[in-house]
Parts: structure tokens; sequence; C-alpha cells
């Protein structure tokens, strides 16, 4: 028999799936500057409590350190149960314009083409597990695909966030993102559509 978690995965799916140090300290930092230390303080007690094996503090980290997805899918429910999930999609949003290494990256980027074009690039140098990839389907849509990567609700929804996070930081105009495919809900791959102005 097999564990269930509260993810609608099975414990195994979750054995052997990593998330780079980095993504953390990205997020973590924009949380703070929204909630300030002593509120994550609390939410990183919280999430001991509720299982969580990671460093409690941002500097803890290490950039290229691999840290459980299990714990990372705690950091996220956690989060969105003591702040609620526009706080943690802001803090998604924020961590892709301002605090992340991908931000960088994309900034480097410059294009929506070469944003869709390197995207399974910048997707490992932040998770160790999916595949992502993306495609351009004209000049002011684009479309991301992500394989294995779909594990709880407040993490589809704080990818989401983060994708129009990364448009906003190339200078595109009321960027929307809308997740029309989601394999929690039984699709192949999950899939996000992006437009712009």
């Amino acid at each position: 028999f097999f564990e269930v978690y509260r993810w609608d995965c099975r414990k195994d799916d979750l054995e052997g799936k990593y998330v780079y140090g980095g993504t953390f300290v990205a997020l973590l930092n924009a949380l703070i500057k929204r909630k300030g230390k002593d509120n994550v303080a609390l939410l990183m007690k919280d999430m001991v409590e509720h299982g969580y094996t990671g460093p409690t503090k941002v500097e803890d980290f290490k950039l290229k350190g691999k840290y459980k997805l299990k714990d990372y899918l705690i950091f996220f429910e956690r989060g969105a149960n003591m702040f609620g999930i526009e706080t943690t999609d802001q803090m998604s949003r924020d961590g892709a314009k301002k605090e992340g290494i991908w931000g960088w990256f994309i900034k480097l980027a410059g294009t929506p083409a070469m944003v869709m074009k390197k995207s399974g690039d910048y997707w490992k140098e932040f998770y160790d597990f999916g595949e992502m990839w993306g495609e351009m389907v004209d000049e002011k849509t684009a479309r991301l695909y992500l394989k294995d990567g779909c594990y709880s609700h407040e993490l589809c929804s704080g990818h989401t966030a983060y994708f129009v996070g990364i448009f906003e930081s190339i200078g595109q105009k009321n960027v929307k993102c809308v997740h029309k495919k989601c394999t929690l809900k039984g699709d192949d791959v999950g899939m996000w559509e992006i437009t712009w102005d």
C-alpha cells in the first residue's frame, strides 16, 4: 500500500524530486518584503509542525543545494494557509521580477520568443524534476508546458503568478496567464497560456 499525500499524489511520486535552494531564497526574500521577518519566522515554525524538514532561515539555504519537493509543497500550502493564496501568488510574481536568479536569466533573454526557447533550461536551474517547454502562438501569445510538475493547487497558482512576473520583467504590459491544463485535473500535461498587449 502507498501513503497518499494531501497533494493528490503518492509518496513515491515525490521521492527523488528536489527544488534548488535559489528558488526558496527568491521566494522567501519576496515574502519577507511583504510580510516581514517575524511573520515569516512564524510561518517556518508552522511548516516544521506540518512535516517540513528543510532550513528555516533564508541564509541557511545553499543556492545550488537540493531540497525536497515535499518541503516546497509544504511551504506553498502553509504559506497560503497563513497569509492567503493571494499573498503566495504575489510572492511568486515578485520573486520572478526582482528576487530570483530566474528573473536575471529572463532579463538576459529579453524577448518572449527567447524566454519560450530557453524555458526548459530555466526550469532545470530551479527544479530537479519535471520537464518544461514553451512555444509562441503569435506575437502576443505564448504557451508554457510542464510535464510532471503540477503537485498542488497552491503550487500551480504560484507558477501562474510567477509566469506573469517573468513577462512583466521583460517589459510586457497587461500580462495575463491562464492555467488551461493541469495534471491534477486529469490532463496529460500542465499548460499555461500567457497573453500581453
